[in-house]
């Protein structure tokens, strides 16, 4: 059985192709809280965003560096910074 198209909503490929990020990292943040939810999920698992929702991620994007916090257990690398760099 196919799906109907949804015109006015993007997918999680869709939106994660948009802001220039990947999906996994898309979905992160979802979870994480970072992003809100997504619009809707179809029965399937699908996550719809609409523009509404574009809005707001893009504003968050926009202002300030929104990084969630890495799971416990995680390990985070951070880069190295040159000797006298910091001073």
């Amino acid at each position: 059985m196919s799906r109907p198209r949804v015109t006015s909503q993007l997918t999680t490929t869709q939106v994660a192709k948009h802001f220039g990020m990947s999906q996994s990292r898309l979905i992160n943040w979802v979870e994480l809280g970072a992003f809100p939810p997504p619009t809707s999920i179809d029965e399937n698992g699908v996550r719809y965003f609409d523009q509404e929702w574009r809005r707001k991620a893009r504003e968050i994007l926009e202002s300030k560096w929104m990084i969630p916090k890495v799971p416990a257990g995680a390990v985070r690398v951070l880069p190295k910074v040159p000797a006298g760099a910091i001073s």
